[in-house]
């Protein structure tokens, strides 16, 4: 062994901290460090949830029902496609995936069940992501499709109000 390797290994064995010298951690110290971590992480989960819409596509799911073969059942009513409108409205929907669009079903009703026989688009004035301007329905229109980016389910303010006026002249019409 080399002598100052010795040299070295004797002053080790021979230091003697005393207790006192150790830093101790401070309680204080360790609050202000918790407390530091939660509001870093309460930052980090409201960017989450404000930057990306995911409070908007969680409302969306827990308000979105799937269809039973070619029923569609909410709380209050039952809507029954006939014919060969649910494929319409598939094919709506698959050509126009990009942008918004509307939809007019007619049909009849008995109760609180809605006989869907025949769907159309109405004329669209504009279209983009998440807005879409069109032609009114037929006064025949029992429900009125409009569709929302991905996954937003959500009904807007304006949606609301639409709903509120037809209903005015047309008290069963719904929308989707």
């Amino acid at each position: 062994m080399h002598p100052h390797h010795k040299a070295v290994l004797e002053d080790l064995q021979t230091l003697q901290l005393d207790e006192k010298e150790i830093p101790q951690k401070s309680p204080f110290l360790t609050i202000i460090l918790t407390l530091a971590a939660i509001l870093s992480i309460l930052l980090m989960v409201s960017f989450i949830f404000v930057t990306f819409p995911i409070a908007d596509i969680l409302l969306g799911k827990a308000e979105s029902q799937s269809l039973q073969g070619n029923t569609l059942a909410l709380n209050q009513y039952q809507i029954i496609f006939e014919n060969d409108t649910l494929t319409n409205l598939q094919s709506f929907y698959l050509q126009q995936q990009k942008v918004e669009w509307s939809a007019c079903l007619e049909g009849t009703k008995e109760s609180n069940i809605y006989h869907i026989t025949h769907t159309y688009q109405p004329s669209m004035h504009q279209q983009s992501f998440n807005h879409v301007s069109f032609a009114s329905c037929s006064s025949d229109t029992l429900i009125f499709v409009h569709t929302h980016p991905y996954k937003r389910c959500q009904a807007s303010q304006t949606d609301r109000d639409t709903l509120q006026n037809i209903q005015q002249e047309h008290p069963d019409t719904l929308m989707l």
